[in-house]
């Protein structure tokens, strides 16, 4: 059985009217002409006479109306012995048949009838342009709401809540219709709700909700503590549920250090949280962490950035091992619940059963965050560029049927008219026949802000169809 055919197999002209007419032609120059339009009839070969005699007129052709059109009428028979040459193929997606062909005199046959018009058959195409369609990532960002957001900083004038939210507003106006934006903002209290959070779901056009939320959400009165770990399994456990397509990513921006809402031991807050974040990354969940002068360290900042990233994660406690890090941490509340809510159990004298993240001599090199917030037109650009690295790389192909990987290697893609070469480390490679992924530089340059447009133009053997 014969497998699909190609495009020219099929007679098919470019896809992009925007191409210049001719683009996919040959010798002939016509333009492409959406199916279900009648094939003009072909004009009657002629041929010279070896005797005397006239030729037969062409019969006409019926209207195609995206199907094979009526055999013409046969022309009169002339009296040449030599077949007329056919005539030039019409304009039609869809092919008419030729008219049948009487018998002439006993001189001879007459002429061939031309083609009804043929679909661009013998016309050569050379190109088309697919189209592809991209699944939109989700991202959640997670705003810390402790009071310390919400003090006026000395220098810069500007509270840290409110810095972020000309930020954020901004790149979400920018991305939203690309990119599913949701919101969340949480903080907790010591004896009180631990966390304290409250949202607004991912969406499509999203900026006027998140406008709406931000406008509405102040200071919780009171002491008011960081509770990440809790606040990020909440958000993990909505994204878990999102039946949409495409990426899942969580923004964390915060100004404090992490903790259980009981001012305990900085380091088993901090272990809970990266281990939560190393949860979230094996569930398909990317988290990376903005970081408002909270006086986290290097290295604290950093394991959250690879464990987001799903890169291996160095121990964060500084001179304090993990064994130490477990015989400290033993006993403490939130540190506790965070086993009992693992199913597992700590024992301090067992190597991977001391603390709550998985830590690696050397750890991964994920892009960490951090501003001081003083600069708003630096802070813009840092978060517009945090956003954008969610966007997706991966196409999918929305024109009917699937890419011949053997037959893709002429095709051109562009991002805003610059070409990408065609790679599997840096550029554009098919990762399926109905799937292309830009890789490297291509991925990088796509992902920023400033990219309008993207363009894919293959040549026509390249796709099949059933």
């Amino acid at each position: 059985m014969r497998g699909p055919k190609s495009l020219c197999e099929i007679g098919f002209f470019c896809l992009a009217a925007a191409l210049a007419p001719g683009a996919c032609s040959g010798n002939a120059t016509s333009p492409y002409r959406p199916s279900n339009t009648a094939g003009a009839s072909g004009s009657s070969g002629q041929s010279p006479t070896s005797e005397g005699g006239s030729l037969g007129a062409a019969g006409s052709s019926a209207a195609a109306n995206g199907g094979s059109a009526t055999a013409a009428t046969a022309g009169a028979g002339g009296a040449s012995n030599t077949a007329g040459a056919d005539a030039a193929g019409g304009d039609s997606d869809s092919a008419g048949q030729g008219g049948a062909v009487d018998h002439g005199g006993a001189a001879g046959h007459a002429g061939a009838v031309g083609h009804g018009g043929t679909a661009g058959q013998d016309s050569g195409c050379s190109a088309f342009r697919p189209t592809f369609t991209q699944k939109s990532p989700t991202v959640f960002i997670l705003l810390d709401r402790q009071s310390a957001m919400f003090a006026v900083d000395p220098v810069a004038q500007v509270t840290p809540w409110a810095a972020v939210e000309t930020g954020m507003l901004k790149a979400i106006t920018e991305l939203q219709y690309t990119t599913r934006f949701g919101v969340g903002a949480f903080t907790g209290q010591t004896g009180g709700a631990c966390p304290l959070f409250t949202s607004v779901s991912p969406a499509i056009a999203n900026a006027s909700a998140i406008t709406s939320f931000y406008q509405t959400i102040g200071a919780v009165s009171g002491k008011t503590e960081t509770p990440t770990s809790a606040a990020l399994k909440v958000v993990g456990q909505a994204l878990t549920a999102d039946a949409s397509e495409g990426s899942k990513n969580i923004l964390l921006v915060s100004n404090g250090q992490p903790d259980f809402c009981d001012d305990g031991n900085p380091t088993c807050a901090l272990d809970a949280t990266v281990a939560r974040v190393q949860k979230l990354a094996a569930q398909g969940i990317n988290t990376a962490m903005l970081d408002l002068s909270s006086g986290l360290s290097d290295a604290s900042l950093q394991a959250i950035a690879n464990a987001g990233a799903g890169l291996p994660a160095a121990i964060p406690f500084g001179a304090t091992s993990a064994q130490l890090a477990c015989y400290s941490c033993s006993g403490q509340t939130g540190w506790d619940a965070e086993w009992t809510s693992a199913g597992a159990a700590r024992d301090c004298a067992a190597t991977g059963k001391q603390v709550l993240g998985t830590y690696s001599p050397v750890g991964g090199s994920a892009p960490t965050y951090r501003s001081d917030f003083s600069d708003q037109a630096a802070l813009n650009a840092q978060i517009a560029g945090i956003l954008s690295s969610f966007k997706s790389c991966s196409f999918e192909l929305a024109t009917q049927g699937s890419l011949d990987p053997n037959a893709v290697g002429s095709a051109v893609v562009r991002i805003d008219g610059q070409p990408v070469p065609m790679s599997t480390s840096n550029g554009w490679h098919l990762t399926s026949p109905t799937q292309l992924t830009l890789v490297g530089s291509a991925c990088v340059d796509w992902r920023k802000p400033a990219t309008q447009a993207i363009t894919f133009e293959f040549p026509c053997d390249a796709l099949l169809v059933p």
